[in-house]
């Protein structure tokens, strides 16, 4: 039952919950009912959002003023923006730009990890060309090597697109 599974992992607004794994979750739970005839995506998602929500995140919900949420992606900026804390951006944000390769991870292993740090940090203000140096400062050396080989001479000297197509053509 989609509203059991909504409501066995409901969101309450507390700082140290983690708003973007709340609605990854209920993205989740979503996929789980099948769209009816005449109802979109957006639709559903909106009607089930508020059995989500518990305590102080089901007021803001329900204090929204009508006809301000026309979108399912309107909704998921207006809870990241009330929700995701000064705190829980720092911390994310200093992820990306920490952002190391773990020792055993493959280089489409470290891609897909850096690219869910970037997903779960809305906004982080970081340009295409500094996310891909960021990353490939990251890399173990004999992924670097690798790259460099696949690019016919250094990496450094591409621009962010060739180097992410490069990477993903690799992955």
């Amino acid at each position: 039952n989609v509203l059991a599974g909504l409501r066995e992992n409901q969101f309450d607004g507390r700082a140290n919950k983690d708003p973007w794994d709340h609605l990854t979750h209920f993205s989740e739970t979503c996929q789980i009912q099948k769209v009816q005839e005449n109802v979109t995506e957006d639709q559903k998602r909106l009607r089930l959002f508020a059995f989500s929500l518990t305590g102080q995140a089901k007021d803001w919900l329900q204090c929204l003023p009508s006809g301000t949420i026309n979108t399912w992606k309107e909704l998921e900026d207006k809870f990241l923006k009330r929700f995701f804390t000064h705190n829980q951006f720092q911390k994310r944000r200093a992820e990306i730009m920490n952002f190391q390769q773990h020792e055993a991870e493959t280089l489409c292993e470290a891609y897909e990890r850096f690219k869910l740090l970037k997903r779960k940090c809305p906004n982080h203000n970081i340009d295409a060309m500094e996310q891909m140096q960021i990353f490939i400062g990251g890399m173990k050396i004999q992924h670097r090597m690798h790259l460099d080989a696949s690019a016919g001479g250094s990496i450094k000297l591409k621009t962010d697109e060739e180097v992410k197509e490069l990477i993903e053509q690799m992955c």
